[in-house]
């Protein structure tokens, strides 16, 4: 780090990744978690449920995942995909799997989710992905019962070992170690200003 620093470069980003042994993981010990979401009038569902529910579960899903997005910390502002952009990029792709994607729903509102994806290599690995809710809903606990729901459908379908990664200052950092994820080493982004 000090030569990068010697140089003119700047530390701008710095993921922290982190996995969890489910073979090893309870998720009955989170059991409050869920029904403090569910106390609140939130409804978790499974994204087949919601495809069966809502003939228009695309349109409902993107403008979330989107804001989603958006509210990452990053050191660049993210570019956003437009919903056929994002049917290609994200639903399109060879490890989407709709039975690792839990939506929390409020009414018939889409408010959070949480979803991972199987490795393509290796059936028994997975890596979370996007977990968040609307900025109105935080502090209640829903993305917390979103990813202890996540995390059990992925050990009933055979997952051993789920991974992620998460910006240093992200809340969803302190949930997942919470959850029992364990530390990896960081990845860090430098940039040098020409």
């Amino acid at each position: 780090l000090k030569i990068l620093e010697s140089r003119g470069f700047r530390e701008v980003h710095r993921e922290r990744s982190s996995y969890l042994d489910l073979e090893s993981h309870d998720p009955s010990v989170f059991t409050a978690a869920l029904a403090r979401v569910v106390g609140q009038g939130i409804r978790l569902a499974q994204l087949p449920d919601l495809q069966d529910e809502f003939d228009n579960w695309r349109e409902r899903l993107h403008p979330l995942y989107q804001q989603l997005v958006a509210d990452q910390p990053a050191p660049d502002p993210p570019r956003l995909d437009t919903l056929e952009e994002w049917e290609l990029s994200v639903l399109g792709s060879p490890d989407f799997d709709p039975d690792l994607w839990i939506v929390a729903i409020d009414g018939d509102r889409c408010i959070g989710l949480s979803q991972a994806a199987r490795s393509l290599g290796d059936p028994a690995l997975a890596d979370c992905g996007l977990t968040g809710v609307l900025a109105e809903y935080r502090r209640r606990g829903i993305a917390t019962a979103l990813k202890v729901e996540l995390l059990a459908l992925a050990k009933r379908a055979g997952i051993q070992r789920i991974a992620t990664s998460n910006e240093e200052s992200n809340p969803m950092f302190t949930i997942n170690v919470g959850l029992g994820f364990e530390l990896q080493p960081d990845w860090v982004m430098f940039e040098l200003k020409l």
